[in-house]
This record gives C-alpha cells, structure tokens and sequence, in this order.
C-alpha cells in the first residue's frame, strides 16, 4: 500500500510541477502538496498508513488545485483544504509568518 500511494504521490507532483511551466502557478513557494509529499516519504520509509493516507489527501488536493488554475482555466480556483486554510488558519499571525518563511525558504521572490 505504501509503495502505491508513493508512486501516485510522485505522478502527481509530476503533475504539479508542469502546472508551474504555464506560469499560473509558482512552484517556488510552499504548497499543502509539498507538506503532503513529505508525510507519504516519511510514512514509506517510517511506517504509518495515516500518515501515508493524510499526506496523499494534501498532494492531491494540491495538484488538483493548481491543475484547475493552470489547465483548467479557473485562475482564481481554490481546492477545499486551501479555503479551509485561509478561513481558519491563515488569520491566525504565527501561520502567516511561518508561511512567509516557508516561502523565502523555498526561494519565493517578493
């Protein structure tokens, strides 16, 4: 089961990442997707099919997301974990500032 989701998990960020070549979509940035691929690459080599399952549902929702800005053509689209998100957790000031930093460390340019 790990080895599945792994293999979709990376399809999908394949995915993801061609998304950013229509220029819709800054890939140098965090993305949920990114904190999704770490969880299923931990649950693979640690063990923990939550872990695995709650990882793939964030890449998912991710890609998902962003294939409906980039190819879709819905720019302003945004996936249900990422309304969730601005509504109950971005407001909150130490998530703002620890996206802002996520950010710069993925070598997002303001």
């Amino acid at each position: 089961m790990h080895t599945l989701l792994l293999g979709i998990d990376l399809t999908l960020l394949a995915i993801f990442l061609v998304t950013g070549l229509t220029k819709t979509v800054v890939v140098r940035e965090f993305h949920h997707g990114y904190l999704g691929d770490a969880l299923v690459l931990f649950s693979f080599i640690f063990g923990g099919i939550l872990l695995a399952l709650i990882g793939f549902a964030l890449r998912l929702d991710d890609t998902y997301e962003h294939v409906q800005q980039s190819i879709g053509g819905k720019p302003t689209f945004e996936s249900p974990l990422h309304k969730l998100y601005g509504k109950y957790l971005y407001p909150i000031p130490l998530v703002r500032k620890l996206q802002e930093w996520l950010d710069r460390k993925f070598g997002k340019n303001e």
